[in-house]
């Protein structure tokens, strides 16, 4: 099922296939009141993986894992979780066991998958251009002392006061009704995700290996969101004699997210923009939305802002590094025919 569902990241194939589980929260008894992430135990170890932000806000994720290596998920909830792992599983539990080397020659795995999102498209029925001027006209007409609006009511405001002529108003007018920008096309574009993975396993009777390295990056529907993380994993497994078992795992993985930080979001801005505004002039360069903000500057000549959404979506960004190192070594006693204790 894992390798026909073909996604990239444990929640999005935890969706839909296990009753209860939504954005990282399975659903049952204990969870009803206070919503909590369930705990995940990846090769017995109980795994946790928080992120805390600048202030100070905690936000519980599903663990980063190279979806090739799993070999089966498990989901325990409520009296089933508690029974076993204690009350740190009064959430529910997801056990994730990962492959192993196996006995034989060498066998070499490589994958690769790519998946899209489309962008999100405006379905409103928003007026264009020529109708938002003549909506702005018929506002000054019925409330000329009316100090905001958008900028066909500041040109009108300006030539009835002396600031410009009327042709010139008119003439401005005129140009901006030849601009029609679709805003959502502008500002979001279609994601895009690509996973590759190597894997390397194979051994003898006694002695196994299993070997992998994975890379993901990830393009969000804003542009200037992408993630990428590096991923390497070696599990050995050494079987002494019929009573003695170690198993040495260590894994890696770097991981670096890009997200916008602006004070505006852009699908408020991509409704709310006006079509005549534009993104850049003939020759390319950035021009700025008068309909944002039309404030003169008590510092300086101009402008109190240059508001330009594509520039601020470019110059107001965070950037996230993390390096997760794991190591875990495992003893097996087979002590009876049917018991056996692990630690």
């Amino acid at each position: 099922v894992l390798e026909m569902r073909r996604m990239d990241n444990l929640s999005s194939v935890l969706e839909g296939q296990i009753a209860g589980y939504s954005d990282g929260i399975i659903r049952g008894v204990s969870t009803m009141n206070a919503q909590k992430t369930p705990l995940y135990v990846i090769d017995g170890f109980p795994v946790e993986n928080t992120s805390i932000d600048a202030s100070g806000s905690v936000t519980e994720n599903a663990p980063v894992l190279n979806m090739e290596d799993i070999e089966s998920i498990t989901v325990l909830k409520d009296a089933a979780a508690t029974a076993i792992y204690g009350s740190q599983a009064a959430n529910g539990v997801i056990v994730i066991k990962r492959k192993r080397g196996q006995e034989g020659s060498i066998s070499i795995r490589v994958a690769a998958n790519f998946s899209i999102d489309a962008a999100p498209k405006n379905k409103l029925d928003l007026m264009n251009s020529e109708e938002k001027i003549a909506f702005e006209r018929s506002i000054y007409e019925d409330f000329p002392n009316q100090t905001s609006g958008g900028r066909v009511m500041t040109l009108l405001r300006n030539a009835d006061v002396g600031k410009i002529t009327r042709s010139e108003a008119e003439a401005e007018i005129e140009r901006l009704s030849k601009i029609n920008t679709d805003w959502f096309d502008v500002i979001f574009k279609t994601a895009f995700s690509q996973n590759h993975s190597i894997a390397l396993s194979g051994g003898t009777e006694k002695s196994q290996y299993y070997a992998t390295l994975n890379y993901r990056k990830t393009k969000g529907i804003v542009p200037t969101n992408v993630y990428e993380n590096w991923g390497g994993s070696l599990r050995l497994s050494q079987k002494f004699n019929s009573w003695l078992q170690i198993n040495f795992d260590v894994s890696s993985t770097i991981r670096k997210d890009e997200d916008s930080e602006m004070s505006v979001n852009p699908l408020r801005y991509a409704t709310y923009a006006n079509p005549y505004e534009r993104p850049y002039d003939e020759e390319g360069n950035l021009e700025y939305d008068r309909s944002y903000t039309s404030e003169l500057s008590s510092l300086k000549d101009g402008y109190k802002y240059d508001f330009n959404i594509l520039d601020e979506m470019k110059r107001n960004k965070s950037t996230k590094k993390s390096l997760d190192n794991n190591i875990s070594l495992e003893l097996d006693f087979q002590l009876l025919k049917n018991l056996k204790f692990s630690t």
